[in-house]
């Protein structure tokens, strides 16, 4: 989905350099992500936080997984 929205872009500014290279420069992009962010766009934390505003009379400890030994 990106590397397409990247070819239309690309194309309907002119720039054909970057809708013929567009896999390559979506590879860059992750491989720059996984090294500045190795933990992820969406973190645990901004998760939590997320289901916190989406469901404000939820209780702490709700929801979450339990690990049951058998």
């Amino acid at each position: 989905m990106v590397p397409e929205s990247l070819r239309h872009i690309a194309e309907f500014v002119g720039w054909l350099w970057l809708a013929e290279g567009r896999f390559l420069l979506f590879g860059v992009f992750i491989v720059l992500l996984m090294v500045v962010r190795p933990e992820g766009i969406m973190t645990r934390t901004l998760q939590e936080r997320m289901s916190g505003s989406l469901w404000p009379g939820r209780q702490e400890g709700e929801g979450k997984q339990v690990e049951v030994k058998g």
